[in-house]
């Protein structure tokens, strides 16, 4: 059976335009008995009879009784038997109050005919039968029905009865009873009822930034559920054998119409988001999910369950209502209206049930390979918002676009059940009122070949639109086999939970704190026993360790203390008090940076330097004119007494840590130090940027959302304002949406800026913005960047990249969902050109101006982390629905799982609801490729309780697991790989 599966998804994906095509076809000629009637007759008709219609003045008076007189002939329709008629028509007008019959002078039968074809169903049928059709128009009737409205007796013989029902039912149909205000209104909340869903279905598109058009995909969907519909009433109509679909659906009220459609399109709308789950990276293992998901079935069925359970609830309830109220023909006519609209429910989901496995499946991924030149439409994003956030913060419309942003998948079965209870009541009244006199109408229907000749051009017509606008799908060879992913970890557990982690790139040492009160310093990648660090201080509210692993800051808000812990020496190396910190404020940044080298010094170190036996031009060198030295060595052949003593006065190091508060604390890690200078401004955020030979430098982002860059020039600090240069005209969305943030680029000298709905790049130097996009809401302080190592620019020799990506966590009503904006150039230039400032005209190298973005959405995320090898690493939380049988099969979950509850504690006792899983999902941000690794648990490794991901070495993180941490790694164990990040070095491919 998986087999077939697989093979069906490979021909879908690579034909996706047939999947697209039969289905509509079928479709399309099951619904065309019925959807003639909407469509080509009404042109036929514009053609036939012309655009002028006759219009009705339909009359009624008051009397005792009603008189109707049977009309027989071989065409009543004949214009010269209805002068005959008009004549007995006045000759009875003298004992009749009036004669109740439809217009009867009518120059040419052709007007005859349009007359009734434009009259009302149920009225057309009061007055004829024995009807012919002829192509959907009636061109013959052998019977004509006259009513006389009398109070005395009349000199013909005809069936008499009271008159107060015919007027009652006469007026309605006619348009001229107090009935149709009711209508009319009941009309209206339906149309709004309608559009209210259509808006909400496409809210749900928009805000799942699933597909790249949600308008097309949208459109799409709905033409194939109302063609479903369609279908359904005219398979019915031949299950019943009527000779005509009118027949079983009158009364047919606008409001019945609306209704009907109201209950298909709500019930269908579950499958439509289940579909939601195919596009990703992976579709074809997505497809075999969906076709696959529950127990074997496709994953529809769950919904398809669900809905028939809801259908046939509501039905009960009708029928029993029915049952209490009404009696004789009213009981027989209402039950047998209800039988047929719950059989054409139930039929529209079964026909709809094969329509999203094969059409809805196929339109979403051709909507994956369709382009447009709309940035807007491609990128999925929600027009309605962005337009209603151009408004002034605090307005009305501004608040609506906040407001539609948050709407997501949510269903409740139970609100679901009472809508569509409440609607049928509506239903039944319509019924009620409108019930007929009578369906005992002998109809005969034929169709010429110009029905099946317009039939074959409309098919013509569907195929070749459709020619034109699937795209033709070139797949790869795809891999089903679920081959066994592995992935290496280090367990090191503690002796109580974990609660702050210390980590830094450049050393494969880590230092935690615990609930008990300890500190520990670890060396995963080679004793697993920890090292207790002395620590008499409490709690620990900032830690750091430098670059080699030997110094641990600790920092205690409570008593403003800070202490620094030399670990080759195991003993406090100094202990430093400092006020500024007792008011607990937030610290934004911190990192350790060695002192620069003066250029005197340097040049006389160098001269001393000349007897020594350690080479000038060595990569152990500590000196390299005004700039940071690199690392310590690894390994020297021999050591002088000269570069001892000046390896102690260059490799100074010292400690900073950015203040929300605008102050800036240097602490030297030498003697405990402290220099302080201050930005006279409060902080949101700060970050290093650390260049090669640029001295380091610190932006700050301001609480008017301004950038202050601090430069560290001779280890003294100088503050400047960076003045943003508006290269581009700001975007229509930049508006103030998400709090300001701030993220460095740190290799080439950018930041990244997110203020609203606008991300720029900008060049801390000269405040140029490289790149302008737009982004969704995002939660505070989640901002991150990742890009691959950078490379030369192969035409202006400018550093270069392949890929840069910006991520963060999207803010809304669904927990865990990260969106990735991810940019590169086409496979010929390679890599993105960071010069800054470019020639519009250049053609040779291409920059951010000319990269594609392609924006990615992961759901069910718990903590992640990037990596320095442009790798994201997360953990997803998936669920599992389990039951005594042992072919439970995995699911994502979903809203809608979410408040399906089981109805009978019998079942939530034999079985379980949901089982949470978890799985670790690697994701490749320069080409978009995402794996998912199984994570098994058992008593002593739970992953439900992650406290934090953080980054360890070069391609590794740390996941923090209460009582334990975990160190996840793909590859080799080289985990730790020291760059310097003022050496020169690049990537020249």
């Amino acid at each position: 059976m998986k087999r077939m599966v697989i093979e069906y998804i490979k021909f879908l994906l690579r034909h996706p335009s047939i999947y697209i095509l039969v289905p509509l076809l079928v479709i399309f000629t099951l619904s065309y008995n019925i959807l003639y009637d909407f469509t080509v007759k009404q042109f036929n008709s514009l053609f036939l009879y012309g655009v002028e219609k006759i219009t009705l003045s339909p009359t009624i008076c008051h009397g005792k009784y009603v008189t109707k007189l049977t009309l027989k002939s071989d065409n009543v329709l004949d214009p010269e038997f209805l002068s005959k008629v008009q004549e007995m028509k006045q000759h009875l007008g003298s004992y009749c109050n009036c004669i109740v019959t439809p217009m009867l002078e009518f120059e040419l039968k052709k007007s005859v005919i349009r007359y009734f074809n434009e009259m009302n169903v149920l009225l057309a049928y009061l007055f004829l039968d024995n009807i012919t059709y002829a192509n959907h128009f009636i061109q013959t009737a052998k019977t004509l029905k006259i009513y006389l409205i009398h109070d005395g007796d009349v000199p013909v013989d005809g069936i008499t009865k009271n008159s107060r029902h015919f007027i009652d039912y006469y007026t309605m149909q006619a348009g001229i009873s107090k009935v149709k205000y009711f209508f009319l209104a009941s009309d209206i909340v339906a149309f709004l009822g309608v559009a209210a869903l259509v808006l909400y279905l496409y809210l749900v598109l928009a805000n799942s930034h699933r597909v790249k058009s949600n308008f097309r995909v949208l459109c799409r969907w709905l033409i194939s559920l109302f063609l479903c519909g369609l279908a359904s009433a005219s398979l019915i109509t031949y299950w019943e054998g009527a000779a005509s679909w009118n027949l079983i659906v009158e009364p047919l009220t606008a409001f019945t119409k609306i209704a009907y459609f109201l209950i298909v399109l709500v019930v269908a709308s579950s499958n439509l988001f289940e579909a939601l789950e195919i596009p990703g990276s992976n579709i074809h293992k997505r497809l075999l999910d969906y076709y696959t998901g529950f127990y074997g079935l496709p994953r529809i069925t769950k919904n398809f369950i669900i809905n028939t359970t809801m259908v046939s609830s509501v039905q009960v309830i009708c029928m029993l209502l029915v049952w209490v109220c009404f009696r004789g023909d009213y009981l027989r006519f209402v039950y047998y209206r209800l039988m047929i609209l719950f059989k054409e429910i139930v039929v529209t989901m079964v026909i709809e049930y094969f329509v999203e496995l094969t059409f809805v499946a196929a339109v979403i991924i051709v909507d994956l390979k369709q382009e447009t030149l709309n940035l807007e439409e491609q990128e999925g994003a929600n027009v309605l918002s962005a337009k209603l956030l151009k408004n002034d913060r605090g307005s009305l419309g501004y608040r609506l676009g906040l407001k539609l942003l948050t709407f997501s998948r949510r269903r409740n079965p139970l609100v679901i059940a009472a809508m569509g209870l409440v609607t049928m009541l509506v239903v039944l009244v319509h019924w009620t009122i409108m019930m007929p006199k009578g369906l005992d109408i002998a109809i005969v229907n034929s169709n010429t070949w110009i029905y099946y000749l317009e039939y074959s051009l409309l098919v013509v017509f569907i195929v070749a639109i459709l020619g034109l606008i699937v795209p033709n799908y070139n797949t790869e060879q795809l891999d089903f086999n679920d081959n066994v992913k592995r992935f290496n970890s280090i367990d090191l557990t503690a002796s109580s939970d974990i609660l702050r982690i210390a980590t830094n790139p450049k050393t494969s040492h880590v230092v935690t704190t615990s609930l008990d009160h300890k500190v520990l310093y670890w060396s995963p990648l080679g004793d697993p026993d920890p090292i207790e660090l002395s620590c008499d201080m409490w709690p620990i509210n900032h830690l750091a360790i430098n670059d080699d692993g030997r110094l641990v800051i600790m920092v205690n808000f409570k008593n403003g203390v800070i202490k620094c812990f030399d670990r080759k020496q195991m003993k406090v190396k100094w202990i430093q008090m400092e006020e500024s910190l007792i008011s607990k404020p937030k610290i934004l940044e911190s990192f350790f940076r060695k002192r620069t080298v003066p250029g005197f010094l340097a040049r006389k170190m160098l001269r001393k330097r000349r007897g020594s036996d350690a080479s000038l031009s060595s990569v152990n060198s500590l000196v390299n004119a005004n700039f940071p030295p690199p690392p310590p060595p690894i390994e020297m052949k021999s050591h002088s007494q000269e570069q001892r003593e000046r390896k102690a006065t260059v490799g100074k190091e010292e400690y900073v840590m950015v203040l929300q508060t605008g102050e800036i604390i240097v602490v030297s890690c030498v003697d405990g130090s402290i220099k302080r200078y201050n930005v006279k401004e409060t902080l949101l955020n700060a970050t290093k940027i650390r260049t090669p030979r640029v001295p380091d430098r610190i932006v700050c982002l301001t609480t008017n959302a301004e950038l202050v860059v601090v430069n560290i020039v001779n280890n003294n600090l100088k503050f400047k304002q960076l003045k943003i240069k508006k290269t581009t005209p700001p975007s229509e969305l930049a508006l103030t949406l998400n709090p300001p943030s701030i993220q460095a680029v740190e290799f080439v000298g950018f930041v990244v800026k997110v203020d609203g709905l606008e991300c720029q790049v900008i060049d801390v130097i000269s405040g140029a913005v490289v790149k302008q996009f737009v982004i969704g809401s995002m939660k505070p302080n989640t901002l991150k960047v990742s890009y691959p190592q950078p490379t030369h620019c192969r035409f202006c020799g400018s550093a270069a990249i392949s890929s840069f990506s910006v991520m963060y966590e999207n803010d809304g009503d669904e927990e865990g969902v990260i969106v990735v904006h991810t940019f590169r150039v086409d496979e010929m230039r390679k890599a993105i050109c960071l010069r800054v400032e470019r020639d519009p005209r250049e053609i040779r190298c291409l920059g951010f101006s000319a990269a594609d973005e392609q924006v990615n959405w992961f759901y069910n995320v718990i903590g992640y982390e990037v990596t320095c090898v442009n790798l994201l690493i997360g953990l997803v939380e998936v669920t599992t629905t389990t039951s005594s049988s042992p072919s439970a099969s995995l699911t994502h979950t979903t809203s809608l799982e979410s408040t399906i509850g089981l109805s009978s504690l019998r079942n939530r006792k034999k079985h379980k609801r949901t089982k949470k899983e978890f799985q670790l999902m690697a994701v490749a941000l320069g080409s978009g490729d995402t794996d998912y690794y199984t994570l098994k648990e058992d008593k002593d490794k739970k992953f439900s309780n992650v406290w934090l991901v953080c980054r360890y070495g070069y391609k590794s993180v740390i996941l923090n697991l209460g009582n334990r941490f975990e160190i996840v790694y793909f590859g080799n164990n080289n985990l730790i790989e020291y760059v310097d990040d003022n050496s020169l070095k690049f990537n020249l491919r």
